[in-house]
């Protein structure tokens, strides 16, 4: 079980019953976690008249970490009255048990980043409530990693169409044992012109030879303009690319459109975990 605790934080909800969005956390990397459950510790909840603050656990995406989601994903559709001084369980049911979320099933759009909070409203129209809120996120453990390759200057060879495509490793050989599903991102900048890029993953011919190399496999994402394109989709590996002990990610470029030699640099991150 990974488990992380964070330190107590002021939560509040409005003076109406309008949701105010109260995040908890730091942005956490997405590809360590897929089922996950919170609870919570609750200091200094008010009530007034019969009025009370209620919150609703939901999580927040970003490809970045820094620029969020313009809305945040519940994890249920139950708000829970907070009790003092007691740790309870949020999971947006009627009756929380703890039960363990799939932040990559249902609702949930991930990202590279995800930050996990709670939605306050209050039962009332009148009154701004406030607590304190302790949060520990606990979360199924998952072989999973995370790699970052530096910029490297990729060109086209004059062909617009799929299947012409150059292949630039950006990676040593890596063991394919924890390689079940990938995740790309992708950067580019300094553009000529007529650029398309994409992720793309590429084993051994015969098990053993880290050397010799098949075709490549695309992954998510492709970009035709200076920017990021974010992650938010697993590609699950097949068991023909499993069954080679190495593989490789690396960048493809083509032509958009045209066919003269065109260029761009290009950076690459890869999350992948087992299945």
């Amino acid at each position: 079980m990974r488990r992380l605790v964070f330190p107590p934080l002021e939560i509040a909800s409005k003076h109406n019953t309008a949701e105010v969005w109260n995040p908890l956390t730091g942005a956490i990397n997405s590809t360590l976690l897929r089922n996950v459950r919170l609870r919570a510790r609750f200091t200094g909840a008010e009530y007034r008249s019969g009025r009370a603050i209620q919150v609703l656990p939901c999580a927040q995406f970003s490809d970045d970490g820094l620029l969020w989601s313009s809305s945040e994903t519940g994890f249920g559709a139950n708000y829970l009255a907070p009790t003092n001084d007691e740790w309870t369980w949020l999971d947006g049911t009627a009756s929380p048990t703890g039960a363990f979320t799939d932040v990559f099933g249902g609702s949930f759009s991930p990202r590279c980043f995800v930050r996990f909070g709670l939605r306050a409203l209050n039962t009332e129209t009148t009154d701004l409530l406030t607590a304190r809120c302790e949060l520990v996120l606990e979360a199924q453990p998952i072989p999973a990693h995370t790699l970052r390759f530096a910029p490297i200057r990729v060109h086209t060879g004059g062909n617009a169409s799929w299947g012409n495509e150059l292949f630039f490793p950006t990676s040593a050989p890596i063991s394919t044992e924890d390689v079940g599903e990938v995740r790309s991102t992708l950067w580019m900048d300094a553009l000529t012109t007529d650029v398309t890029i994409g992720a793309a993953l590429q084993v051994t011919d015969t098990p053993e030879d880290p050397s010799s190399w098949t075709t490549w496999t695309t992954l998510w994402g492709t970009r035709t303009s200076n920017g990021v394109t974010g992650g938010t989709t697993f590609t699950s590996v097949g068991a023909a690319e499993q069954a080679k002990n190495w593989c490789r990610f690396g960048v493809i470029a083509k032509n958009t459109t045209g066919s003269t030699f065109e260029s761009c640099l290009a950076a690459l991150r890869v999350d992948y975990r087992r299945s």
